[in-house]
């Protein structure tokens, strides 16, 4: 995780070589954005957050909690993803 002021940047990274993990993070943020929380897409598997410097703290744990929860669900997806392939 990288920022200065409330400019965050996450970079994603596939745990076999360390690549970053397009799919992955681009997944995060269209499912995010869909949720209403302004993130930035950049197809180079970073997660991209600008908050406006007034943003209310109820505001931020808001978005803060919708990012976790799409980060959950689509590791959940994908557990499910490899489970059934290793069923096949």
């Amino acid at each position: 995780i990288h920022g200065k002021g409330l400019f965050i940047s996450v970079h994603m990274s596939r745990p076999q070589d360390g690549q970053p993990d397009v799919k992955i993070a681009d997944a995060i943020v269209h499912e995010a954005v869909r949720r209403g929380v302004m993130l930035f897409p950049t197809s180079r598997g970073f997660i991209k957050c600008a908050p406006p410097l007034g943003i209310k703290p109820e505001a931020a744990l808001e978005a803060v909690q919708v990012i976790r929860d799409c980060f959950l669900e689509l590791k959940d997806s994908v557990v499910s993803q490899k489970q059934e392939t290793e069923n096949q």
